[in-house]
């Protein structure tokens, strides 16, 4: 075999990898996004409620190995602070995780005027939504049939949760 065959056949096997890699990578973002995997989610948190509104978490973790933490609780200002942490042993990109943490925070029917994604630096992926006290909360598991429209609407409501930054001085300390 000449220097060119196996250069050639080098190429072949590493954009064959790379296709493998890529499409293993496509299928899980399929699975992840999928209307069973939210009907998933949205069960689960639904059974969950009754702990959540007392601020006990309970942690969720679905079968495609997504983990979940819903709190709600007081924030600094008087506010109600839900709060969702995700994270997977693979790891979870900032758009799969937006667009989960906006599914979940429309199931309850909040308003996303005050939400965020925020980066703590960690691969935990945490979301936040601030509201008044009096803004009333019930998760509600949609129909199946309307877990399609509520994903596309989790994916666009995704692209306007500001992704902020918390400095290492704003952490609470592990103890």
């Amino acid at each position: 075999m000449t220097e060119l065959g196996a250069l050639a056949v080098g190429a072949l096997v590493a954009l064959g990898g790379f296709g493998a890699l890529l499409a293993t990578r496509i299928r899980r973002y399929t699975r992840l996004l999928s209307p069973a995997h939210f009907t998933e989610i949205a069960h689960a948190l639904a059974e969950r409620q009754a702990t959540l509104r007392a601020g006990v978490p309970e942690p969720v973790v679905t079968r495609e190995g997504v983990a979940l933490v819903y709190t709600i609780g007081p924030d600094d200002d008087g506010a109600v602070a839900h709060h969702l942490s995700l994270s997977s042993p693979s790891g979870l990109p900032w758009s799969t995780a937006s667009t989960i943490a906006a599914y979940v925070f429309g199931l309850g029917a909040l308003p996303l005027d005050d939400a965020a994604m925020i980066d703590t630096g960690s691969p935990v992926r945490q979301a936040r939504v601030r509201v008044a006290p009096d803004v009333a909360w019930q998760l509600v598991v949609p129909e199946p049939a309307e877990i399609p429209a509520r994903i596309s609407q989790a994916m666009v409501a995704r692209a306007a949760l500001p992704l902020r930054r918390q400095s290492s001085e704003s952490r609470p300390e592990r103890g």
